[in-house]
């Protein structure tokens, strides 16, 4: 009987320990996934927005997470791309 408790004891501790590795596995993906968009803040593409509008951007709304297109300068909240900033060139 107690063998049988001992090898039930070790299974949920295994059972627990993956369970722990992948959750932080998951969060510290899901963390890299929500600032891909952070080289395009120090990338050396030309665009219509100056380095200082976005990190005034980036520290005005907190995020690191900006989407520049020929369009707009949007931001991530709530699963989508909030727009925050429109091209008046185009």
């Amino acid at each position: 009987m107690r063998y049988r408790k001992q090898v039930e004891m070790i299974n949920i501790a295994r059972t627990l320990l993956v369970a722990a590795v992948l959750w932080v596995f998951l969060a510290a993906f899901a963390n890299s996934v929500v600032k891909w968009s952070r080289p395009a803040i120090t990338g050396n593409a030309v665009s219509w927005v100056s380095h200082e509008k976005l990190l005034s951007l980036a520290r005005h709304h907190g995020t690191d997470a900006l989407k520049i297109t020929e369009l707009e300068v949007s931001i991530w909240r709530s699963g989508n791309w909030v727009p925050v900033l429109k091209n008046k060139e185009i």
